[in-house]
This record gives C-alpha cells, sequence and structure tokens, in this order.
C-alpha cells in the first residue's frame, strides 16, 4: 500500500472522521424521519417481491445510531439509518440473513449498503437479490416521485477500503480476503447497477425519474413554503423565549436557544433561507429579549457577535454534511 493510501487509512480511522459519519448518520436520520410515510412503502414492495419459502421475514427499520445501541447487540453495523433486513428460517429460528440500507436527500433515494450475512447459502432463485432490491428502490422512487435513485460504486464506500478480516489471519490471508471482498463488492454494486442501466456518475450510478423532472414545476408557492415556515420556527421560538425573560433581570444567553430551529432550517431548506432565518434571530433577540426591550440600542453587543458567529459555522457545517453525503461516499 502506498504512502498515498496509507494517509487516507489514518485519516478515515481518525477521532474526528468518526465523529463526522456519526453526525452526518444523524443528519441523514433527521431527514429519513420526515420522509417516513413515504419510506414505508418500501416494506410491502421488497416483501412482495421477495415471496419465498425461503425468506421468513422482512423489516424495515428507522435507525438513529448505526447499531441498535448499548442494552441490544445488533448483528452488523448500518451504513445509513432505513435499515432493511431479510429474514431465513433455520433450524425453526428466523436468522438473518441478507440487509440494505439507505437514506434520502432532498429528492434522492440512495442505497448505501447491500450486504449478506456470513456463512448465508442463497437459493438460486434468489441470488440476483441486490439487483431485485435495487429495482424495489427504484420502483419507489418513481412512484413516490424522487427526482433520482444512486447506486454508490463499491470503491467509493468506507467498507470496500476497511472491510472487517478476522485478525487471527497472516498478512497473506489478509490480502487475499481483502481481494475477495472487494471483488464481491464490485459484482454487487458496480455490476448490477449497469445491468439495471443505471448511468455512472462519479462516485454514483444514477437512475432519474424522468416523470418527476417533467412534473416537476417550482412554482412560487413552492418556493416560499420553506420561508414561511422558517418564519414560523423563528417567530414561534422568539415567542417561547420571551415567556422566559425576566424584564427585572438582564437575560443571559438567550438568543443561543435559536441555534436549535437554525440547524433543523439548515437541514430542511436551503443556506440561503438558514442564513436570512439567522439574521431574522439576530434581529428578534436584540429587541424581544435584551435589555431594554423593544428597542434595537443594547449595550450587549457580545453574545448576538458569538450567536452569530456560532449560527454561520452550524450552518456551513450542516451544508457540507449534507453536500458530503449526495456528492460522496464516507472514506474519512
Amino acid at each position: 500500500m502506498g504512502l498515498n493510501a496509507s494517509k487516507t487509512l489514518d485519516i478515515s480511522q481518525s477521532l474526528l472522521a468518526k465523529v463526522r459519519r456519526r453526525a452526518l448518520f444523524f443528519v441523514r436520520y433527521i431527514l429519513a424521519k420526515s420522509r417516513s410515510k413515504a419510506l414505508l412503502r418500501l416494506l410491502p414492495l421488497i416483501e412482495s417481491s421477495c415471496r419465498h419459502p425461503w425468506v421468513a421475514e422482512v423489516q424495515l427499520q428507522f435507525r438513529f445510531w448505526p447499531a441498535h445501541g448499548l442494552v441490544e447487540q445488533s448483528f452488523m453495523s448500518w451504513d445509513a439509518p432505513v435499515a432493511i433486513s431479510i429474514f431465513r428460517r433455520k433450524k425453526g429460528k428466523k436468522r438473518p440473513a441478507l440487509s440494505m440500507s439507505l437514506y434520502v436527500n432532498r429528492d434522492t433515494l440512495c442505497i448505501q449498503q447491500l450486504q449478506g450475512v456470513s456463512r448465508t447459502d442463497v437459493p438460486r432463485d434468489l441470488e440476483a437479490w441486490p439487483k431485485l432490491l435495487m429495482k424495489v428502490c427504484r420502483t419507489l422512487a418513481y412512484q413516490e416521485g424522487f427526482k433520482e435513485m444512486r447506486v454508490p460504486r463499491a470503491a467509493s464506500l468506507y467498507t470496500y477500503h476497511h472491510p472487517y478480516i478476522r485478525p487471527e489471519l497472516l498478512p497473506d490471508g489478509r490480502e487475499r480476503a481483502l481481494e475477495r471482498i472487494r471483488k464481491n463488492m464490485e459484482l454487487i454494486y458496480d455490476k448490477n447497477a449497469l445491468d439495471l442501466g443505471l448511468v455512472p456518475d462519479g462516485n454514483w450510478f444514477k437512475w432519474q425519474n424522468a416523470s418527476s423532472i417533467r412534473d416537476y414545476q417550482p412554482t412560487i408557492l413552492r418556493r416560499a413554503i420553506p420561508a414561511a415556515a422558517s418564519v414560523a420556527l423563528t417567530a414561534a421560538t422568539t415567542a417561547i423565549l420571551f415567556q422566559g425573560h425576566d424584564s427585572q433581570a438582564a437575560p443571559q444567553g438567550l438568543v443561543y436557544f435559536y441555534l436549535i430551529p437554525l440547524v433543523l432550517i439548515a437541514i430542511f431548506s436551503t443556506a440561503r433561507i438558514a442564513i436570512l432565518s439567522a439574521g431574522m434571530a439576530l434581529l428578534c433577540a436584540d429587541y424581544f429579549l435584551q435589555n431594554p426591550i423593544y428597542s434595537f440600542y443594547t449595550s450587549e453587543y457580545g453574545d448576538l457577535i458569538l450567536f452569530a458567529v456560532l449560527a454561520g459555522l452550524g450552518i456551513k457545517a450542516v451544508q457540507k454534511l449534507i453536500l458530503r453525503s449526495n456528492d460522496r461516499a464516507l472514506m474519512v
């Protein structure tokens, strides 16, 4: 492995990279929950496509964390919050066999993970299960009006470069295992995506929903709804904070509570609207929360200046996370 590859390994396994991946997973979880009604329709589609005596059950869950949590142990680590598990029946018990995880980004449905459980013998007529799951996702994207459905290139995935390999293997055995895992991932992701006619584009294979693109019209009303929602959220936050304002004593740090709705606005709307909302929050805090109230004059500018800096950094960080999830895989 060359020097550049070694540096990539070190960076992708650093504490900062792990925190970044967890933060991105959380953002994707919020976005998935906001589209939960559409995503839940994926379950009956998979159940219908996987009718087979070998399949015991199909489950769909929204995961807040890559694994189940601290109490319940997961059979695998999930790369995206929408987790689909296909169980088989073995010795009278249901056993996990196949899995897929995905997320949504704006109007794009992104498959992030296609994985079979080790030592699972898939029947011959289900051997093309990755292609089948891709087809189901494409059907959902068409029915729910997503603009795109995406499948990542195998080489863009974190697990392609950092797969789990048994630690007891000797160096030669580890190299062979790594080569085998990467070849299998290329067959699962790249070959099946190309066989379905998805178009390569950078780190992704894309399918565009022509019906959604044709029918989509960015009317004034559609553009106004996110702005109106942001104004309403900022106004509601102001009303709540104003109730806690004590006119007999200078309020301390109430302006920082605006950071919570600002993060939500940055996730679900555009950076421009989030910045405008931050400016509106500054004015509301100055007029309603900083003494003297009902006046834009105040001698306490420190909190307002620090809030403006934190708001700008927070909006930029959230937008970068969303762009990274849309244009790059989690390799660092």
